[in-house]
């Protein structure tokens, strides 16, 4: 009788423990690690097996994107004196790494960087013509963050080209092709 209830305990000691470990574990990974100054901390994240995490919009709501950074987690750059991280993405690193290279190249043609502070996303278009180079890299970042062009439009993003591409361009907001008050080119 003692080694019945013995087992039984034994039993939901067990049921219960294991409940409580996978409720932890859910909820250590399905939330987004902030850094000390509010934005997302991407050296954590790209160590999570999260599938998603979220950036602050426009609005200072939520967009969850999906969790792109394990496939670049060797380019998470942290800075220990400000607590804040950064990850740039170039064009040659994203066509090799989701194979959409069509020509075997290594020009770069748009850099995409991601910064903690404030969620912000900076595309620099690197190459000619340049109305291509931003195709190229909006077609990117949707498929890294997995949004429609609507949600994008809600991010925090900076579109812009250096001089030594085009100085006619250079210190303008592009922005989004597809999105309200955008340059079109």
């Amino acid at each position: 009788m003692i080694r019945k209830i013995l087992t039984i305990v034994v039993g939901l000691v067990l049921v219960f423990g294991s409940l409580i470990f996978c409720i932890n574990y859910f909820l250590e990974t399905s939330t987004t690690p902030l850094s000390p100054e509010g934005g997302v901390d991407y050296q954590k994240i790209a160590n999570q097996p999260a599938t998603t995490f979220n950036l602050q919009s426009k609005q200072g709501g939520q967009v969850t994107v999906l969790n792109f950074l394990n496939d670049f987690a060797d380019s998470v750059e942290r800075d220990e004196v400000t607590k804040t991280s950064n990850i740039t993405i170039s064009s040659t690193q994203y066509c090799e790494k989701y194979r959409t290279c069509t020509v075997q190249t290594n020009v770069q043609t748009y850099t995409i960087q991601f910064s903690s502070v404030d969620d912000l996303i900076y595309i620099s278009l690197l190459s000619n013509p340049v109305k291509e180079s931003r195709k190229q890299a909006e077609e990117a970042l949707q498929t890294l963050l997995g949004l429609n062009a609507d949600e994008m439009c809600d991010l925090r993003i900076t579109v812009g080209v250096p001089m030594f591409i085009n100085k006619d361009l250079t210190g303008r907001e592009l922005g989004l092709s597809f999105c309200p008050d955008s340059v079109q080119l």
